[in-house]
């Protein structure tokens, strides 16, 4: 499915002919939004799911013509729910259910290398550097909710697409993520992750307005 993604863009992309952009010199406004969804059931009395939303205003500058730099800053939502069946009384199941919701303001530097594809197609790979702080509220059945405030840093490589309407505005997307994360919750380290994969399931898509 991957594959025909990409040869399809590149089997549109050859049908435009245009002039040659250049992108040395010229700095750029965005807006990206993203949403991802992981569900899983591992057997019929275990049920995860974790969903996340993300919105993001950035700028950049082209240092290069396939080298830009750039400041992104947002807004960042993610809700976890898992239910489990605990034990039976008789045939009725006891259900235990666990939420984990956390609103969060972040700060995103980053740095991307273009490659041409075509006359309006790009492909390119980021590199950036996310911090965000932020409140939590973890909700276990029959138990107050608990509420704390929770920070994270992560290091990101993501790969992504970007399509040229005109010499002044461009679509982009990236898909996936590979990088290392680090949690904290009131200052004591509550999650390390490592994510390695490109995923339809987590998809970032945004617009550019290029000054110049």
């Amino acid at each position: 499915m991957k594959k025909v993604l990409i040869f399809g863009a590149l089997a549109i992309a050859s049908l435009f002919s245009a002039q040659e952009i250049n992108l040395k010199g010229r700095a750029f406004i965005s807006g990206s939004i993203g949403y991802s969804s992981d569900d899983n059931q591992n057997n019929s009395e275990y049920e995860n799911s974790i969903k996340t939303f993300n919105i993001m205003p950035a700028s950049g500058y082209f240092i290069t013509d396939d080298v830009a730099i750039g400041l992104g800053m947002g807004y960042k939502y993610s809700k976890t729910n898992s239910t489990t069946i605990t034990y039976y009384l008789g045939s009725q199941p006891i259900i235990m259910n666990y939420e984990y919701n956390l609103n969060s303001f972040f700060i995103n530097p980053f740095v991307r290398k273009y490659w041409h594809l075509g006359d309006k197609l790009f492909l390119f790979g980021q590199f950036d550097v996310n911090y965000s702080t932020g409140t939590s509220k973890t909700s276990f059945t029959g138990n107050e909710p608990i509420k704390v405030n929770v920070n994270s840093l992560a290091f990101n490589v993501r790969p992504g697409i970007d399509y040229f309407i005109n010499k002044n505005w461009s679509l982009e997307a990236t898909i996936g993520n590979f990088g290392y994360s680090n949690e904290r919750s009131d200052g004591k380290k509550t999650n390390e992750k490592l994510n390695l994969g490109v995923s339809l399931s987590n998809v970032n898509i945004g617009v550019k307005y290029f000054f110049k």
